[in-house]
C-alpha cells in the first residue's frame, strides 16, 4: 500500500499476551476503515505471541512485524512510529481490543475538522469477574466546545483528558515528527508526557463521543499493580511535562493546568496501591514531591480545578505523617464515600499485618539458615564430618544391600 493512501498506522506492542492476541488482532483487521497498516512489535515475547502476528503478516498485507528486543511498551512504540508512514497515528494494546468503526469515526471526524488529535470514550472490561464497567464520559464543558477546539479553550482542564494511555486518540504523524513527540522510556506512565506534549503542540482537538474502545482489567501483570514497585515513574513524567512546558514558555500560562492534572494523577496512583505499607510509603513520597520540587512546591489547592482532588491535596499539605493524612481523609469523606474508604483502609490495615506476619516468618528462616552456614562453616562441624565419614559411607553401604 503506497504512503499517501495510508489514512492511519496502528500500533500494537505485543509482549506474552497469546490469550487475548487473537480478539485484539481480529477487531482491528475488521475495522471498516480499509487503508489501515497495522505494526506489530513483537517485544520479545516467549509464549506464542510471536508465531500469532506472524500468522495474521501472512494473511492480511497491511500488517506489518517488527521484531524488537524485550525492553517495553513504551519503547516498542516508539520503534514503531519510526517506520509509520499513515497520516495520523493508532494505538491499540494488545490485550484490548476496539470497536470495529472506531478508525473509521475517528479519521473522518479528523478530516472534517482538520483536527490534530481526535478523542474518544472507552470502557473497562474486567478478566475475572467477565463484567464491562460504566462508561467513561467527556465533561459536559468539553462537549460545549463543539466539533474542535483549541487546547488552549479547556482552560485548567487542558492538561486532563479523558486519560493518558495512547489508546484514547489518534494523533497527527507529521506533528509527532516535527515536534519530537515519543514516549518515555520507562515501564510505567511512559505515556503522560506523550499526550501532554502532544495536547501542548496541537492546533486543534476534535472528539467523538462514542465509546469505541474495549479496556481490559483484572489481569495479575497490569502495569497498574505493580505501581508499588517503581512509585517515583508518575512525579520524574510530571517533572518532564513541566520541564515540556517551561521549554515552550507556557509553564506560568499553564501553572493550574499542570497542577490540576499532575495532582489526579498523583492522587490516582494512590489509590492503586494494593497494601497499607505501600499507601503510606507513597503518601510520603507524595509530600516530599510538593515540598521540594521547586515548580511543584509553589502549587496551592486552589489552583487544582478538581474539587475533590483540590480537597485530598489540602489534607495532604495539613498532614504531618502518612498516617495523620489517612485519619484526617476518613474523617472528611461523607455517606458512602466514607463506608467504602473505611472499608478499603481496613483492608489494607489487614493486607498489611499479614505481610507482617510474612516477614517476620521470612526473618525467622533467614536467621536459622545463616545459622545452619555458620555452623556447617566451623572448624568443629568440618572436623566432625571427616571423622564420621567411615561410618557414614558403611552405613549408606549397608542400607543400598537392604533396598537390593
Amino acid at each position: 500500500m503506497a504512503e499517501n493512501n495510508i489514512a492511519v498506522s496502528i500500533v500494537v506492542p505485543v509482549y506474552n499476551v497469546q490469550e487475548y492476541l487473537k480478539q485484539c488482532l481480529d477487531s482491528i483487521t475488521r475495522q471498516t476503515l480499509r487503508n489501515i497498516e497495522i505494526i506489530l512489535v513483537d517485544d520479545g515475547s516467549t509464549d506464542g505471541s510471536a508465531k500469532i502476528c506472524e500468522e495474521y503478516a501472512a494473511n492480511d498485507p497491511r500488517v506489518r512485524v517488527l521484531k524488537h528486543v524485550h525492553s517495553n511498551a513504551a519503547a516498542a512504540r516508539n520503534a514503531a512510529i519510526a517506520i509509520a508512514r499513515g497520516e495520523y497515528l493508532g494505538f491499540v494494546d494488545s490485550d484490548d481490543w476496539c470497536s470495529e468503526t472506531l478508525f473509521e469515526k475517528a479519521y473522518a471526524k479528523a478530516k472534517s475538522t482538520s483536527a490534530d488529535i481526535v478523542e474518544f470514550k472507552f470502557q473497562q472490561y474486567d478478566s475475572q469477574t467477565h463484567k464491562s464497567f460504566a462508561h467513561k464520559s467527556f465533561p459536559a464543558s468539553t462537549l460545549k466546545l463543539g466539533d474542535s477546539f483549541a487546547p488552549g479553550n479547556l482552560g485548567d482542564l487542558m492538561l486532563s483528558p479523558l486519560g493518558y494511555a495512547p489508546w484514547l486518540r489518534i494523533v497527527r504523524r507529521s506533528l509527532v515528527e516535527k515536534e519530537g513527540i515519543c514516549f518515555q522510556d520507562m515501564p510505567r506512565t511512559e505515556d503522560v508526557l506523550f499526550c501532554c506534549k502532544a495536547i501542548m503542540c496541537a492546533k486543534r482537538i476534535a472528539v467523538v463521543d462514542e465509546v469505541l474502545y474495549t479496556y481490559r482489567v483484572g489481569r495479575s501483570s497490569n502495569l497498574e499493580s505493580s505501581n508499588a514497585q517503581t512509585p517515583d515513574l508518575v512525579f520524574e513524567a510530571w517533572r518532564s511535562v513541566r520541564d515540556e512546558a517551561k521549554k515552550r514558555g507556557l509553564l506560568e500560562t499553564c501553572k493550574r493546568a499542570l497542577a490540576t492534572a499532575s495532582a489526579a494523577s498523583i492522587f490516582y496512583t494512590l489509590d492503586t496501591m494494593a497494601t497499607c505499607g505501600s499507601y503510606c510509603d507513597f503518601c510520603n513520597r507524595i509530600k516530599n514531591f510538593y515540598r521540594n520540587n521547586a515548580f511543584f512546591s509553589t502549587v496551592a489547592a486552589d489552583e487544582i480545578a478538581q474539587p475533590q482532588i483540590a480537597d485530598f491535596f489540602r489534607l495532604m499539605k495539613d498532614s504531618a505523617t502518612a498516617e495523620e493524612y489517612v485519619a484526617m481523609l476518613s474523617k472528611y469523606l461523607r455517606g458512602r464515600l466514607a463506608i467504602e474508604y473505611r472499608s478499603r483502609i481496613g483492608a489494607l490495615k489487614s493486607l498489611g499485618d499479614a505481610q507482617i506476619r510474612m516477614a517476620k516468618q521470612e526473618g525467622e528462616i533467614k536467621r536459622h539458615l545463616r545459622e545452619i552456614a555458620e555452623l556447617k562453616s566451623s572448624f568443629a562441624y568440618r572436623t566432625g564430618m571427616i571423622v564420621t565419614w567411615p561410618l557414614r559411607m558403611l552405613r549408606k553401604a549397608l542400607c543400598a544391600k537392604r533396598r537390593g
